[in-house]
């Protein structure tokens, strides 16, 4: 298995791919590739495609839709309102809370400032709409719709 491989490229994955074929192993790839991109530093490393995971690589030969790869729609890791404007922008609103409790589960910290904040520019935000197949302005009205003020940790649960 290769964790985080939404991080990992071929080269950076070779010896591990390696051993675990000269084992007979099965090779699981674990990752998102929405999240961090490999490092790379070099620009004949980007001009050969070594930016572009080989996770989002295989995903790409194999298709979305292809029973190989699944996309895990329940996050556990973070607060509710935290998850809210990425998966919207990033996943298509097919995640979820996994939490029954938030604020039970995940407490915000009294006293410090809850802020949220608009993750797309412009030219971001017509690059997602179009991969959501949506409107481009119709998705500027969800975007905008998320809160943009500075909240207080009472407020976010109004």
């Amino acid at each position: 298995m290769i964790d985080e491989a939404g991080q990992v490229n071929e080269v950076s994955a070779a010896i591990s791919i390696g051993i675990m074929v000269d084992c007979g192993a099965h090779i699981v790839l674990v990752g998102d590739p929405k999240q961090l991109p490999p490092t790379v530093q070099s620009r004949c490393a980007e001009f050969l495609g070594l930016q572009v995971s080989l996770f989002e690589k295989v995903q790409d030969s194999l298709g979305e839709d292809s029973p190989a790869t699944v996309l895990l729609t329940r996050c556990f890791r973070c607060h509710p309102d935290v998850l809210g404007s990425s998966r919207l922008a990033y996943y298509g609103k097919k995640i979820e809370s996994g939490l029954a409790t938030p604020l039970q589960d995940r407490p915000l910290v009294n006293g410090l400032p809850w802020v949220m904040h608009r993750p797309l520019d412009n030219e971001r935000l017509e690059t997602v709409a179009k991969k959501l197949g949506k409107d481009v302005d119709e998705f500027r009205g969800e975007i905008c719709d998320l809160h943009t003020e500075e909240m207080t940790p009472g407020d976010a649960h109004r």
